[in-house]
């Protein structure tokens, strides 16, 4: 399941723009992140260890810009 879910967000990741520089999957990953869930949070910790380093830049600037908000 696991194998699934990172291919899945893999595939968002290589999707054109959708907000400035985010992609799909930069927003779903902050968004486990932002989830009031022990389990979102730890699927969070997960998924972001495989990450490159951009792609965790782009997610924990997503997450601290807020721009979820607007």
């Amino acid at each position: 399941m696991k194998e699934n879910i990172c291919a899945q967000l893999g595939e968002l990741l290589t999707d054109s723009e959708f907000i400035g520089p985010w992609q799909f999957g930069h927003v779903a990953l902050a968004t486990l992140s932002l989830l009031d869930n022990e389990g979102a949070k730890i699927k969070f910790s997960e998924m972001v260890e495989g990450l490159s380093d951009n792609d965790k830049f782009l997610v924990d600037n997503f997450i601290k810009s807020e721009s979820y908000k607007a």
